[in-house]
């Protein structure tokens, strides 16, 4: 747990936190506008039970990107938090469950690359994934709680 917590949420600090001083300096030489882009996940919409550090880490990720986007806004820096579902590659590749509605990887890039181009503060995909993600949210644990119980442990 300790791991997926500092490769998902410290990794990200590392590389985030260098990158807001550097465009705050280059923004007070040139007049510049920064773009962010943090890589979340659907998982992180829900709590999952099957992959507890997983979820929380991707939902604090998602979190901060959203808070940064409106902390940012002021210094001409966008941040668009991208949140994909599952991704043919060979991390996945090893994983030993069914892994609903997987999209090959020159189509995710796509979508995060024109996501990232109109300046949204939020990329996702699959849209059918994201919005059952966020209805089951919207559901009390004990409904949604013996429904994820199901799924395959991470």
């Amino acid at each position: 747990m300790r791991e997926i917590f500092s490769v998902n949420i410290g990794g990200v600090l590392n590389t985030v936190l260098p990158y807001i001083e550097k465009a705050r300096r280059q923004a007070l030489v040139d007049n510049s506008r920064g773009q962010l882009a943090i890589i979340a996940s659907l998982a992180g919409l829900h709590p999952l039970p099957s992959a507890p550090a997983y979820s929380a880490s991707k939902a604090c990720v998602d979190s901060y990107a959203n808070a940064l986007r409106g902390s940012l806004k002021h210094e001409k820096i966008h941040v668009t938090s991208i949140l994909p579902g599952y991704i043919r590659t060979p991390l996945t590749a090893s994983n030993n469950f069914k892994m609903p509605m997987l999209m090959e990887v020159d189509k995710a890039a796509e979508k995060i690359r024109r996501g990232i181009y109109k300046r949204k503060g939020r990329v996702y995909f699959p849209k059918i994934l994201y919005f059952g993600l966020r209805f089951l949210d919207m559901l009390p644990f004990c409904v949604t709680d013996p429904l994820f119980r199901k799924l395959p442990k991470k």
